[in-house]
């Protein structure tokens, strides 16, 4: 699950990242409002002012100026509209992380299930040992019964190994899962 913490950890500092990309574009836009402001107030004075090459610098001035303006118009609208998307793929992320945890913990339940199971299928094992015989008088009869034991614990350990060994194989199969999504989702 670190990975997971990971890849929200990076999704964050993704996040903080765009909100330092918008703050700037805003205070851009600012900047140009005002701008065209000042060239909309030289227009407005070279208008009402005397005619001349006096006019046609300030005119030069303020085509110069609203080429400038445009241009950083089109600049700050293609960054907003790059930053958008990225909020979108990093919204999409969060979703397909919470997905994947979401599909994990069913899993990730079941084998802490099959876990118990085994420590329990241990302790019956350990209980089924053979116990010291209490008193009894015929040979033959004790070792038949410490025999019978035997064999219970035999099958008992088989069976044991054997879930033990799915056990093993399901989380190995779990592990690789849980790598290919996570690789999936980096891929991405």
């Amino acid at each position: 699950m670190s990975t997971l913490e990971k890849e929200r950890a990076a999704n964050a500092t993704r996040a903080a990242e765009e909100e330092k990309t918008r703050r700037e574009i805003e205070s851009r836009v600012a900047d140009l409002s005002q701008r065209f402001a000042s060239i909309a107030k030289e227009r407005l004075v070279s208008a009402h002012g005397p005619t001349g090459e006096t006019s046609d610098e300030v005119r030069k001035a303020m085509e110069a100026e609203k080429a400038e303006v445009a241009r950083e118009r089109r600049f700050l609208q293609r960054r907003a509209i790059e930053l958008s998307d990225r909020e979108d793929r990093a919204r999409d992320r969060e979703v397909h992380v919470d997905e994947r945890e979401r599909d994990f913990a069913p899993r990730e339940e079941a084998l802490s299930s099959r876990e118990q199971d085994l420590e329990r299928q241990r302790a019956l094992l350990a209980q089924a040992m053979p116990q010291p015989p209490d008193g009894r008088t015929e040979p033959d009869e004790a070792k038949r019964d410490i025999e019978r034991r035997l064999k219970i614990i035999q099958q008992k350990a088989l069976e044991l190994l054997d879930r033990e060994e799915k056990l093993r194989r399901r989380a190995a199969e779990l592990e690789a899962m849980e790598a290919r999504l996570s690789r999936g989702v980096t891929a991405e």
